[in-house]
């Protein structure tokens, strides 16, 4: 306490009974150890006490001193370290982003179709001379609000014009469709087996298991769609695969099941749709019409809609002990349908 002064207290305002007031309510703690250093030295402490009574060296304390000489205690308010320069430039970082959400590494003359680390890496090292851990990329990816996603199928030779006059026809039958019409989407869809998967919700790093049996068999289902009356027609298929025979057979069990009224089919060119033994049944039957839909358009078809939530509700990421079990469980649930259900009002509408 003798000994002289190493660091003059120029600011001697607000006074020490001020900053002990402030310590009372300061949550920071960084904040208070500065706080409790200045009043320290306005009580009469020297420099040299201080590392005895805070775990600070004496170049720290001379700098805080320094700044509340300056500022005040503004001067004292901790700020967030620095630390070490980033990597990846701003403008590196767009080009990054750019790279991997626009372009294919065949483009920057990597060999592979899809990004993964490994790619990123070598295009960071050939663009930018920048070499980072796998780690340290897939930080930055995600910084960049990139993420690994399952890509959907889409047809790449869809005529966006022959769908327009295809929808643009389709309207004008609609028009003209009386009481007794019925404008029918009809499909196929095929379940396995074995277990499908789809993502859903679940907590982060703890990925679900799902079990999946051993076998291969398959089963084919007929579907005919009614969204005049909200409900769905389906026929299992006893063959393995669908044949234009088959199909013969569901527009006969079909037609009985609605009879007296004109039926227009809305329906994909699967070869046993326009097999010449289906051309001619339809030519036989004068209240029998098929609506033939643009090549590759299933996203025109309203009935795709429904074998996608019948997937999501039934089958994806659950398992059945046989295979049986999994086929009554379809066949359960498709017999709901044949009822009206409001669900397909709304999953199931026209869009054209």
């Amino acid at each position: 306490m003798g000994r002289p002064r190493t660091v003059l207290l120029i600011c001697i305002y607000p006074t020490a009974s001020m900053i002990r007031n402030r310590l009372k309510h300061e949550p920071n703690k960084r904040m208070r150890d500065r706080l409790y250093a200045i009043w320290y030295l306005l009580q009469g402490y020297d420099l040299p006490d201080l590392p005895q009574l805070l775990p600070y060296d004496d170049r720290t304390f001379r700098n805080w001193v320094n700044e509340y000489n300056h500022v005040g205690l503004g001067g004292l308010m901790p700020t967030k370290p620095p630390g070490r320069t980033a990597r990846l430039t701003p403008l590196q970082l767009i080009i990054l982003a750019n790279a991997v959400n626009a372009h294919s590494p065949e483009e920057y003359h990597l060999s592979g179709v899809n990004w993964h680390s490994l790619l990123v890496r070598q295009l960071l090292l050939n663009e930018f001379n920048v070499m980072l851990s796998l780690s340290a990329i897939t930080r930055w990816l995600h910084r960049l609000d990139l993420t690994i996603q399952r890509l959907r199928l889409y047809p790449a030779n869809g005529d966006e014009g022959a769908q327009q006059r295809w929808k643009e026809k389709m309207s004008r039958l609609r028009a003209r469709l009386g009481p007794n019409d019925l404008l029918i989407p009809v499909d196929e869809a095929m379940i396995f087996e074995q277990t499908t998967l789809k993502g859903k919700w679940q907590r982060k790093n703890h990925p679900g298991v799902v079990l999946s049996g051993a076998g291969h068999r398959n089963q084919m289902i007929f579907g005919a769609l009614i969204p005049a009356e909200c409900r769905l027609f389906s026929s299992y298929l006893q063959a393995k695969k669908a044949t234009a025979k088959s199909f013969l057979a569901f527009l006969k069990i079909l037609l009985k099941q609605i009879p007296n009224k004109q039926l227009y089919l809305i329906l994909d060119r699967a070869s046993i749709h326009t097999a010449r033994l289906i051309r001619n049944f339809v030519l036989r039957i004068s209240r029998l019409h098929l609506c033939f839909l643009p090549p590759c358009s299933p996203k025109l078809n309203p009935i795709e809609r429904f074998w996608e939530k019948m997937r999501d509700d039934r089958i994806h990421n659950k398992y059945y002990t046989t295979w049986a079990e999994k086929r009554q469980a379809i066949g359960d649930y498709l017999k709901t349908f044949r009822t009206p259900q409001m669900a397909l009002k709304t999953l199931c509408t026209f869009q054209f």
